[in-house]
């Protein structure tokens, strides 16, 4: 009679979750290779972003880059010039907002957008790979995700704060400091960072320790199935945050919705750029209220 009961309870729960959303989340690649991957957020500066390729070229090091769909859509040469030399530009959002406080509409839109600007600049399709701004989200930012498209949602596991404006020394002691197997290195494309000048101390640092540098999509591609999949079968709702890790849900506390996009229409991209001029007061705030 238990045994009935028991295989009557599981099969109702596969059944349950048929059809709901199905939700990767990746902050780390294979523990068991010796690999990292460098990859750099936002977009915005063209001087930075041509200093940190250059660097990398240098080195045939290649690296991702998350830029918002945005400064895609101003900034089109560029973007085909970095995928013409081996690198992977992948999505961010159109205007940098906390998607925990967009609508599903918000959130769809920011997603399409940038797709779309990616496509007029490459006409080509945008790989699966999504860094929410701020790395914050929820259950139902996930489960929109999962539902709506077919991605990894990637974190980051190595975080060098270059967005506060730190000397090159400190960035590049960070990466090398918490050097490990399958690490997720996030920095920034913005002016005011130090990145590019911190890449000759990092690659070769990291190069003598023995790590090969590789692409995101590379690194996912090599993760046993069972571990590509961190966060699963979200239901919907805002059950609180969906991460299990410290970056997971970041904003949630905040009230600056200077960000939103539900009026975003496919066929019409945002113009604007809220993000940029909020942008340090905003994630200071975000950092310090989760005290990082």
């Amino acid at each position: 009679m238990k045994r009935n009961i028991l295989i009557f309870l599981i099969t109702s729960l596969l059944i349950t979750n048929v059809g709901y959303a199905e939700t990767k989340v990746i902050r780390q690649g294979n523990p068991e290779i010796k690999e990292m991957a460098l990859t750099f957020d936002d977009g915005y500066s063209e001087e930075k972003i041509r200093s940190i390729a250059s660097k990398l070229n240098e080195y045939n090091v290649k690296g991702t880059f998350f830029f918002v769909g945005s400064y895609i859509a101003s900034n089109k040469e560029i973007v085909r010039e970095l995928e013409a030399d081996g690198h992977l530009v992948v999505s961010h959002s159109f205007s940098h907002p906390d998607f925990t406080k967009l609508t599903e509409k918000g959130i769809v839109g920011e997603m399409e957008n940038t797709k779309i600007a990616y496509n007029k600049a490459t006409n080509k399709t945008m790989e699966p790979y999504f860094r929410p701004p701020y790395g914050a989200y929820n259950d139902k930012v996930l489960n929109i995700l999962g539902s709506k498209h077919d991605l990894y949602v990637i974190m980051w596991s190595i975080d060098t704060l270059d967005w506060k404006g730190l000397d090159a020394k400190t960035i590049s002691n960070t990466v090398l400091n918490q050097a490990d197997n399958g690490k997720i290195v996030l920095m920034h494309t913005t002016q005011h960072v130090n990145t590019d000048k911190a890449l000759d101390d990092i690659i070769n640092g990291l190069h003598n320790k023995g790590f090969n540098l590789v692409r995101i999509d590379e690194m996912v591609s090599k993760l046993p199935d069972n571990e590509r999949i961190s966060s699963i079968q979200y239901h919907g709702g805002e059950s609180g945050d969906a991460s299990g890790g410290s970056s997971g849900g970041i904003g949630k506390s905040g009230s600056d919705n200077s960000g939103s996009s539900d009026n975003i229409k496919p066929d019409s991209p945002y113009q604007g750029n809220p993000y940029e001029k909020n942008r340090i007061h905003y994630l200071y705030r975000l950092y310090a209220s989760r005290g990082r």
